[in-house]
């Protein structure tokens, strides 16, 4: 049968599946070097739509330093969670944070909006753990007493509504 099936492998796709963890940080670079060397054959990846907490233990993790906020919403919902984590780096940097996700040294735990750019070249994955709630809630404070014109009331609907009516930012810190 082997024999029979000797020059198939160039006939169709190649499927591959993957975790998200594999495929956001080890396959995209297996499978673009894969194709360079076999541009005949057409790879086609899955890649499960989510995590489970107890996928991630045990794995790097690649954190904001400590006192950001996003460490601060990380950090309150891990042990919510029943999960604990020591960092395999922390950075105030997200540059620094996604450059070594994209070398496969761990798990960035960042702000979606902040990864924009990667996200859409494709050099980072991201994926979403339904156990770990990392939303986070802004405030748009002023004094009670402040008469508010109405370029201030303009400005503060829109920044209430900026993420539904601009949703791909237009800067993201990351090139």
């Amino acid at each position: 049968m082997e024999k029979s099936l000797l020059g198939c492998d160039d006939v169709g796709p190649l499927r591959v599946g993957s975790t998200v963890t594999i495929g956001s940080q080890f396959l995209p670079c297996y499978v673009d070097t894969y194709q360079n060397l076999r541009p005949q054959t057409r790879v086609q990846v899955c890649i499960s739509p989510g995590e489970t907490l107890e996928q991630l233990r045990g794995q790097p993790f690649l954190l904001r330093e400590k006192g950001s906020a996003t460490r601060e919403t990380f950090d309150a919902a891990a042990p919510a969670a029943g999960f604990s984590v020591e960092p395999a780096w922390e950075a105030s940097s997200t540059a620094a944070l996604v450059n070594a996700a994209v070398h496969g040294l761990g798990i960035a735990v960042l702000p979606r909006r902040m990864l924009w750019g990667p996200l859409e070249r494709g050099i980072v994955a991201s994926f979403r753990v339904p156990e770990l709630d990392l939303h986070r809630r802004y405030w748009i404070v002023y004094h009670k007493d402040k008469f508010l014109t109405a370029a201030a009331q303009h400005f503060i609907t829109l920044c209430k509504n900026y993420e539904l009516d601009y949703p791909a930012p237009h800067y993201n810190g990351l090139y």
